[in-house]
Order: C-alpha cells, then sequence, then structure tokens
C-alpha cells in the first residue's frame, strides 16, 4: 500500500507524498500546500555537519545510520563522498524493498568548519608548503653536487 498520497481525482498523478509537496503547483490544486515547513537550527560549536536530504534518503536510513556512514568522509573531508555514499545506500535499499521503483534520492552535505578547525587546517598547510620547499632546496643541491 505504501505512504499516503495526494491523487487527482479520476487521475494517476501526481501521486504526490503530503511532506514533499514544496513548490508543486498540481499537487496545490487539490489542496496541498506549496508553502514550505521551514525551522531555524543555530549552530552550534560542536556541530561538524549539515545534512540536507530528500525523503528518498530519509525513507530508508536512519540519523543515526547517516551519521555512521558519513563520518569516515567528514575525517577526509571528502563531503562528496559522504553524499555520494549516502546516496548509494538509500538507492540499494529502495531496490531490495520496493520491486525496483526508486522515490527521488536528494542529498548534500556541507562540513561545518570552526574556526580553530580551519586554524588547524591553515597550519597544516603552512607546514606542508614550508616542507615542500625545504624538499626543493634539497633537490637543488643534490642537483647542484
Amino acid at each position: 500500500m505504501g505512504p499516503e498520497r495526494v491523487w487527482l481525482q479520476d487521475h494517476n498523478e501526481p501521486g504526490l507524498r503530503m511532506t514533499r509537496s514544496f513548490g508543486d503547483t498540481v499537487a496545490h490544486s487539490v489542496g496541498c500546500t506549496a508553502v514550505p515547513e521551514i525551522v531555524e537550527y543555530t549552530i552550534k560549536k560542536n556541530d561538524r555537519f549539515l545534512v540536507i536530504a530528500s525523503d528518498g534518503i530519509w525513507e530508508w536510513l536512519s540519523n543515526q545510520d547517516v551519521g555512521r556512514i558519513l563520518y569516515p568522509y567528514y575525517l577526509k573531508d571528502d563531503a562528496e563522498g559522504a553524499a555520494e555514499r549516502i546516496i548509494r545506500e538509500a538507492h540499494d535499499a529502495w531496490l531490495g524493498q520496493l520491486d525496483g521503483i526508486i522515490d527521488d534520492i536528494t542529498c548534500y552535505i556541507v562540513f561545518l568548519k570552526q574556526e580553530e578547525d580551519a586554524q588547524k587546517e591553515e597550519k597544516k598547510d603552512e607546514e606542508k608548503e614550508e616542507e615542500k620547499e625545504e624538499e626543493e632546496k634539497w633537490n637543488v643541491q643534490i642537483r647542484n653536487l
């Protein structure tokens, strides 16, 4: 049976879940609101990432699942890789459950760099640059021998 959906009378469309009616003018014509629910959240010092995803993700993956999948990518600063992996996991879950029917799957990941993290990263970059310069000096000296 699946989740409840909005249908046009005597038509097999749009079949829209109530939670996805943002901007959908066809569903609006049958009573769904196209006005989004907006939630404000103040980013806190310990927040490290933001996940913006469609119901195609949340239908199959919990917050904990997403966090577990995302964490190794966070350590490598690879937000794109994290999003791709989360999408792949949701896609595979859809395939395994609904005879190949797959809903929209959208996922954006933003890693939140706190000021201290940014300073640490900047220091690492400076150290790498110094190492590179030192290595180049050694290479020049070796070539001149």
